[in-house]
């Protein structure tokens, strides 16, 4: 069943934005593949797809990593157009993973929620169908948000009801027509989809793989932090932390130039692989900048649990919370700490955000050498913390959406540059270049309005 539904969701991605008589057949199919059972439909929300985060444009544009002029000379021109931010860099794309599989992921989701809402569980399948019920919500809601970090907007409240959102799928009816949802609609869905997810689920998953109210509460933190709203992400940072407290602590890691830091450990409230992981970025090509690394003090055990040095002189990136050389996309405690010691400081609580930076510190920093954080001034304490999310959160697919949210206060907003072959590219705050196009195909087959670069 699981390979067949799989089957028809590929089926279902290459021809939702065509007119083709294919599609007539492969209706017929699916209405004979649809879910029937919970276990049916726990096999279809266990897929790997799922669990990859189809950001990699995002990752290719931000400011964490570099590569040498012969990286990038012999990486593709769409790899080479995006590091540089040019405004056409998806000219003769004819599949894109950020917009194909995404849409994969919801149609799944879509299929699966359709399935719940005819099943109807008896009284000692309620559990099992509530958890599959937020399952499928929160991995809906978490795909429609990484569509929205790229091919919408920042978030505004100014302007959420001029901005194009993203086309809203919310069911597997492949008769429905493809439009773009208003900025506010696709952030409400988020919200939606996010919230009664956070209802459905349990504080703890049946296993590693699976979601949980961590898990939804983290998300909803970071929906609300890109919205501006923290007091909201910060409300929601605590219900995770409420949960999930843990912090590893770095004091206890082997410092080694492979993985040092386990999977599923117990900071992860929702392990994620960011996808696909393209050569341009991956460890063997990219390198940190030295700019970013001197972020980080001699003390810091980060500056060696998360950093080695490469054969050729540059430093490499080792600190993936998968344990491999994919980079995680997931939420973690560490995270929630961040956020909700931001959103402290914002509303002038500034003993509390000390308090969480503190505690994140405690653990990153060497015993002997940890010397509490003392900031009495709001603006000096926030500034702090952003500066400790960079530490932290290198790395994880968060510094796009960072820039996309911080670039719309003056007094944080930075340009970002790239040198290639002796020539200065750059990125300003606010630019328009910061969302990225639409497939031309998508645009031809549907219609729906093409994002200005």
């Amino acid at each position: 069943m699981k390979k067949r539904i799989l089957f028809f969701i590929n089926c279902f991605c290459l021809l939702l934005f065509s007119c083709s008589d294919q599609w007539l057949e492969v209706k017929r199919d699916i209405s004979l593949t649809v879910p029937s059972t919970l276990d049916d439909i726990r096999a279809l929300l266990n897929i790997d797809l799922l669990r990859y985060d189809n950001i990699g444009l995002a990752e290719e544009s931000a400011d964490e990593y570099e590569v040498t002029d012969i990286t990038f000379n012999a990486r593709t021109p769409r790899e080479r157009a995006a590091y540089l931010w040019e405004k056409n860099i998806l000219d003769g794309v004819t599949m894109l993973t950020e917009w194909d599989d995404n849409y994969k992921q919801i149609f799944q989701c879509n299929v699966a929620l359709d399935a719940l809402l005819q099943y109807h569980p008896d009284p000692s399948e309620q559990h099992l169908w509530n958890l599959l019920y937020g399952e499928a919500l929160f991995f809906r809601a978490k795909t429609f948000f990484n569509l929205a970090q790229l091919f919408a907007a920042p978030y505004d409240a100014t302007t959420v009801d001029q901005k194009e959102g993203i086309p809203l799928r919310l069911t597997a009816d492949v008769n429905e027509k493809t439009t773009r949802s208003s900025l506010r609609q696709t952030y409400d869905q988020i919200l939606l989809d996010l919230t009664t997810a956070s209802l459905k689920l349990d504080a703890q998953p049946l296993d590693v793989r699976q979601t949980s109210k961590p898990a939804a509460f983290s998300a909803l933190a970071r929906c609300y932090l890109v919205m501006h709203d923290y007091e909201k992400a910060g409300q929601y940072a605590d219900s995770s932390l409420q949960i999930n407290p843990a912090l590893l602590d770095f004091n206890a890691l082997t410092e080694t130039p492979t993985y040092p830091i386990a999977p599923y450990n117990v900071e992860v409230n929702i392990s994620t692989t960011l996808f696909p992981p393209y050569a341009i970025f991956n460890r063997t090509n990219a390198y940190i900048p030295t700019a970013v690394y001197d972020l980080y003090e001699d003390n810091d055990l980060r500056k060696t649990i998360f950093f080695y040095n490469k054969a050729d002189g540059t430093i490499g990136f080792t600190g993936s919370y998968l344990g491999t050389n994919q980079f995680f996309h997931g939420t973690t405690s560490s995270e929630m700490y961040l956020i909700r010691a931001e959103c402290a400081a914002r509303a002038g609580n500034i003993s509390n955000a000390v308090a969480d930076l503190n505690s994140l510190r405690e653990k990153r920093y060497r015993s002997i050498d940890f010397t509490p954080l003392t900031a009495v001034i709001a603006e000096d304490v926030i500034q702090l913390i952003l500066l400790e999310r960079r530490r932290e959160l290198i790395r994880r697919g968060l510094r796009w959406q960072d820039l996309r949210r911080l670039n719309q206060e003056p007094n944080r907003s930075v340009t970002i540059s790239r040198t290639v072959s002796g020539v200065t590219y750059s990125l300003p705050p606010n630019d328009p270049r910061y969302v990225m196009p639409i497939p031309d195909y998508i645009i031809q087959a549907t219609g729906i309005k093409q994002n200005i670069r």
